[in-house]
């Protein structure tokens, strides 16, 4: 059996947050930011993101990445978690 060639994989497509969930996301991240005080670059460069990325997530349209979402949440103070969805949750 070939060896495999490391770091061979085709890129991953990113998937869009679906409905009220990434609007959700998108709120709490703006008014958390405006709450420090802080401009979408000052968040981009403390995320080691850029600014199209913040932009994005902010606005709850576009597809970003979990990692992107973790590091702008990171330099907010944000929480984020993740569970099974529920009936009631709408999912």
């Amino acid at each position: 059996m070939a060896a495999r060639t490391p770091d061979r994989r085709a890129p991953r497509r990113r998937k869009p947050v679906e409905g009220a969930r990434a609007a959700d996301l998108a709120e709490t991240f703006r008014s958390r930011r405006l709450a420090l005080g802080l401009t979408q670059q000052t968040v981009a460069d403390l995320a080691g993101l850029h600014r199209s990325t913040v932009v994005e997530l902010e606005s709850g349209r576009g597809a970003t990445t979990v990692t992107a979402a973790v590091k702008v949440a990171e330099v907010l103070g944000v929480r984020l978690t993740l569970g099974p969805r529920t009936e009631n949750a709408g999912g």
